[in-house]
């Protein structure tokens, strides 16, 4: 995040979340895999430089001299009055926000002839789990960025490999690092979509036209991650960057994102794309992968085979809906809760799929836990409630068929509209949304086909 920072971006609620995954012993490998990593990892306690969490304790007005190897780009250039060429000198002016992996600072580089490039300093927690997630997040964002034909994506402008797209694309150039920060420095973007929508539509939303146009956007965006073999894992609001004129976005923060293998899962009626990139199915995902709001269901229900291409596309859909209703589309107040609220708006989920959670949470109960049970020859959800009196979770199941039988999805798209928005292109956003947000994974509609959907093409307004 590298706009100002949300009020909801660090809620209580996901303040418990942190604690819930500290407690998880069994975390998806592939968010550290990269420690065969040859670079500097240097993560020593730097005595009066960091607090007592391992975020670098910046100061205003601070001169920060990076000595970076290699370093020849000319969007940033340094000082005149440093001799040495490898070192870039930078200003702190501020500090942005603070995330689970990272603080982000607002610095300042001045050129010879005055001018001053602001650049945002995502500074990486001194601790090796967070310091291996970054040299994964640089992995990826360099090759993004060597790709030319890439949008969508907020750019890495320092590491820079000087290395060509058709170079080994393993190979990283040396990180930066400051007492004891692995940093990554990019082009500083004062807003995120939580931002605009605060602005522009806070508590009624935005107009459709322009949710249109947004949405088009990161789908696209999406497709460039799907070309990389990327997974993002927690795209949302606040990861998505706003150009200066609100004009255009761009997807940041790739410190939870994962490697896409060649898994391939048949997608029925999706003819034209029916290979997703997923995750080994040996490797356990943490039931809370990707922030709680924008989490999929297959992620919840702790389908590890099931972790595709298609999470990133939830978040995305979920997120086009908080656009265009002002408010989060589905705000439960944990996994049990969520999937609560999903299957008020989108129906049950099928047998087959419940089938196969009760399976991983027999395998892996210590990190699973049941949502659903079996009575007689019906599947129930056993919502969780607390006992005030025993203060401790108590569980009530609940019928699929008399309780999830009608979907509101659509209609509460359809009490949002607004005068100016035509009520069948509403409809078509309801729709493509829905094709989207399929509770089952293998039927959710591909990015490519999403972007050739009709209420992009059809007229948003009269």
């Amino acid at each position: 995040m590298f706009g100002s920072p949300s009020p909801s971006s660090s809620t209580g609620e996901e303040d418990q979340e942190r604690n819930n995954r500290k407690k998880k012993k069994k975390v998806s490998k592939a968010l550290i895999n990269a420690s065969n990593y040859s670079g500097s990892n240097n993560n020593r306690r730097q005595d009066g430089f960091d607090d007592s969490e391992g975020y670098y304790k910046a100061s205003i007005g601070e001169i920060m001299d990076l000595e970076v190897i290699g370093y020849s780009n000319n969007n940033i250039d340094n000082s005149s009055d440093n001799d040495n060429n490898n070192t870039l000198r930078l200003r702190v002016l501020g500090v942005i926000g603070k995330g689970v992996f990272s603080s982000v600072l607002k610095c300042s580089t001045t050129h010879q002839t005055t001018t001053t490039n602001t650049l945002a300093v995502k500074c990486i927690r001194s601790n090796e789990t967070m310091t291996k997630a970054a040299i994964n997040e640089m992995k990826f964002l360099i090759r993004l960025t060597r790709d030319k034909k890439c949008s969508g994506i907020v750019p890495l402008l320092l590491p820079k490999s000087n290395s060509n797209s058709n170079s080994n694309s393993n190979a990283l150039p040396p990180s930066i690092d400051f007492r004891g920060h692995t940093l990554l420095i990019f082009p500083y973007l004062p807003y995120n979509l939580r931002d605009v929508l605060q602005k522009f539509g806070k508590g009624i939303g935005l107009s459709l036209s322009a949710v249109s146009n947004y949405y088009q956007q990161l789908l696209s965006a999406a497709l460039h991650l799907q070309k990389h073999c990327i997974i993002h894992c927690d795209i949302k609001p606040d990861n998505i960057l706003v150009s200066h004129d609100f004009k255009q976005l761009l997807i940041a923060d790739f410190g939870s994102a994962i490697e896409a293998t060649t898994t391939t899962m048949s997608t029925k009626g999706d003819d034209d794309d029916t290979t997703t990139g997923g995750v080994s199915i040996n490797e356990i995902i943490t039931p809370y992968l990707v922030s709680r709001f924008y989490r999929s269901p297959e992620i919840i229900l702790g389908l590890s085979n099931q972790i595709t291409y298609g999470i990133d596309l939830w978040s995305l859909a979920v997120t086009a809906g908080e656009l265009f209703l002002g408010k989060v589309l589905f705000n439960g107040s944990n996994n049990n809760d969520m999937l609560y609220v999903i299957m008020t708006n989108l129906g049950p989920f099928s047998s087959r799929i419940i089938r196969s959670h009760l399976l991983q949470s027999k395998k892996h109960p210590e990190l699973i836990p049941a949502h659903f049970s079996q009575v007689q020859s019906n599947y129930v959800f056993r919502k969780e409630t607390v006992d005030t009196v025993l203060d401790q979770a108590v569980h009530k199941e609940i019928s699929l068929g008399s309780n999830f039988n009608k979907p509101s999805l659509q209609s509460r798209l359809l009490k949002a509209r607004s005068p100016k928005d035509k009520r069948i292109h509403v409809m078509k956003f309801a729709d493509l949304l829905s094709k989207c947000l399929v509770l089952d994974p293998s039927k959710r509609i591909s990015v490519k086909s999403a972007l050739k959907h009709d209420f992009f093409t059809t007229p948003s307004s009269s």
